[in-house]
């Protein structure tokens, strides 16, 4: 199934290039953003350690958890513990300059 997230000119829109949203279809909070590729990422916004919630940080190239300083690269995967640690990512679907995910 595919579920609507939003637009691709919402991403332009915001401060840091990322939109957060609860879906309740699927249960999750999740964000969205564009690498300096412009590839679209979609993870879960729920860090897996303890539920913080995930802040983009562009500069740095990672989503950091605001509780803990949790940091994970662009593929999900935690870098800076000895944990495996490993977000949720859902696969993004562009159609129409809309960004839905693939559940």
């Amino acid at each position: 199934m595919l579920f609507f997230i939003c637009n691709i000119a919402d991403l332009d829109k915001s401060d840091n290039g990322s939109v957060t949203i609860y879906h309740d279809e699927i249960k999750d909070e999740i964000i969205v953003f564009k690498t300096s590729c412009s590839e679209i990422k979609v993870f879960s916004n729920v860090c897996p350690h303890m539920a913080g919630n995930l802040i983009l940080s562009n500069s740095k190239k990672l989503l950091v958890c605001a509780w803990h300083g949790l940091q994970f690269n662009y593929a999900g995967v935690a870098i800076n513990c000895k944990a495996k640690l490993r977000l949720l990512e859902y696969k993004p679907v562009i159609e129409n300059n809309k960004i839905y995910i693939l559940i």
